[in-house]
C-alpha cells in the first residue's frame, strides 16, 4: 500500500527479452536489489540485479528501474 493509500503489486522478479527478426538479442532475468521507493503519482523506483545473455554472450550487472501502475482506478 502506497503512502497515498493506493494498492499496487510490485514484482519480486522480472524478465526482459528482446527479439529482432526472430533472433533473441537480449534475455535477462532480474531481481530487485533494493527496497522499492515510492515516487511521484503511482510509481516506484529501485535497483535490480540481472543475469542472462546479450547477443549470445553471458552478461550480469545492476540496473535502475521505474515501475508505474497505469491501470485506471
Amino acid at each position: 500500500v502506497a503512502p497515498d493509500g493506493g494498492r499496487m503489486s510490485l514484482p519480486r522478479r522480472f524478465r526482459w527479452r528482446v527479439r529482432e527478426a526472430g533472433v533473441t538479442v537480449l534475455d535477462i532475468e532480474c531481481r530487485p536489489a533494493s527496497p522499492w521507493r515510492f515516487g511521484l503519482g503511482r510509481g516506484y523506483a529501485g535497483s535490480y540485479r540481472f543475469s542472462g545473455e546479450y547477443q549470445g554472450r553471458p552478461v550480469s550487472g545492476d540496473g535502475y528501474i521505474e515501475y508505474i501502475d497505469c491501470e485506471s482506478r
